[in-house]
């Protein structure tokens, strides 16, 4: 394993919450450092919106994700970083090549979602997740753990993913999400 996958494992191995903010260019990279967090989120969503002052709607490149993920960690090179690697941009290989560069680059982690790569169109941006059989294909196409801080399991613990593709599909037993090591959560707004 990795040094950098090392740490934040030991890190997340310990018990209590870890608070990891997120961020989209080395500014706030440096910002979250400063402020003394160890963990930190190169986040899509903050990347799109810095360099394109738009919503996360898939408009970003392979390429262009790796060289805003490199800038942040370079920025802020004592935060242990999570890197967004969205659905792996493409099919099981991909997601490999997508995860080895992102630890080249000094990711100690990468998040791969279960959503529909590439995102149709027309559907008002709803992020449609993939059957379960693709999404355990990416889970198994991960490299081998010297690579990543813990490789997610592929045995048969699911439970419904947050971006609400259990109640998209209307069965929970459709929907593919490893137990995890680190969760993501969204408030969604009051009407």
């Amino acid at each position: 394993m990795r040094p950098r996958a090392a740490a934040l494992k030991a890190l997340l191995d310990q018990p209590g919450l870890q608070i990891m903010p997120g961020c989209g260019d080395g500014m706030g990279a440096r910002l979250i450092e400063e402020a003394g967090f160890a963990t930190g989120f190169a986040s899509g969503s903050s990347i799109c919106a810095m360099r394109l002052a738009m919503p996360d709607m898939d408009l970003l490149t392979f390429p262009e994700m790796a060289d805003a993920v490199e800038t942040v960690i370079f920025a802020a090179p004592n935060v242990l970083w999570l890197a967004d690697g969205d659905t792996g941009y493409g099919n099981a290989l991909a997601v490999q090549k997508t995860i080895r560069a992102y630890a080249r680059r000094g990711a100690a982690a990468v998040l791969i979602e279960d959503k529909v790569w590439p995102r149709p169109l027309g559907r008002g941006g709803a992020k449609l997740v993939i059957e379960r059989d693709a999404a355990l294909l990416r889970c198994r196409a991960a490299p081998p753990r010297r690579h990543v801080a813990r490789r997610a399991s592929c045995d048969p613990g699911y439970f419904p993913a947050s971006e609400g593709g259990a109640s998209a599909r209307g069965s929970q037993s459709s929907t593919v999400v490893p137990s995890p090591t680190l969760l993501r959560i969204r408030i969604a707004p009051r009407d």
